[in-house]
């Protein structure tokens, strides 16, 4: 296991019965000035699946499709918590069948980012899957600059339980 860097790099068509339909990485991954279009996995991570911290900047993300996360997906593992940081990057049309219609992450930032028609499915009760983004454990997810447009009934931003834990650093427009 080692550090992952990707640049200038495209992943397009890819796909996996398992998770990362372009990449599983297992340590800090740096991901920028890329493009990752209609990969798909059946599990999680649609384009990217990362344990550790998953950084991607200036690159975009359309059309990937996963159970969960539908671009990227971070988790928890090996000591590392699943953790995701975006920023200056756009997400559209990435499509999640569970939650994070574009991410899904335990924890993490989204700064100056553009998440357009990204979905994941409408569900009653306490879980809110989030079209753009999805936490899913108690750790803070900090949100600042982005633009957030498509379906106006169902939530851009979700985590189970309460939604509190995402912080607004203001500039963001849904």
């Amino acid at each position: 296991m080692g550090i992952v860097n990707v640049s200038n790099s495209r992943f397009s068509g890819n796909s996996t019965q398992a998770s990362g339909g372009a990449l599983w990485v297992e340590q800090t991954s740096t991901i920028e000035n890329s493009t990752f279009s209609a990969n798909s996995a059946d599990y999680s991570g649609g384009a990217i699946r990362g344990y550790g911290t998953i950084n991607a900047t200036k690159s975009t993300f359309a059309n990937n499709t996963a159970s969960e996360g539908g671009a990227i997906y971070g988790f928890y593992a090996y000591g590392e918590g699943g953790m995701v940081d975006v920023s200056d990057s756009t997400f559209t049309g990435n499509e999640a069948v569970l939650a994070g219609g574009a991410v899904f992450a335990q924890s993490g930032t989204a700064y100056f980012n553009t998440f357009v028609n990204n979905e994941a499915p409408a569900v009653n009760g306490v879980d809110t899957p989030g079209n753009a983004i999805y936490k899913s454990e108690d750790d803070f997810f900090r949100i600042g600059g982005n633009i957030f447009a498509g379906d106006s009934e169902r939530p851009q931003v979700g985590m189970r339980g309460n939604l509190a834990m995402f912080v607004d650093m203001g500039g963001n427009v849904f």
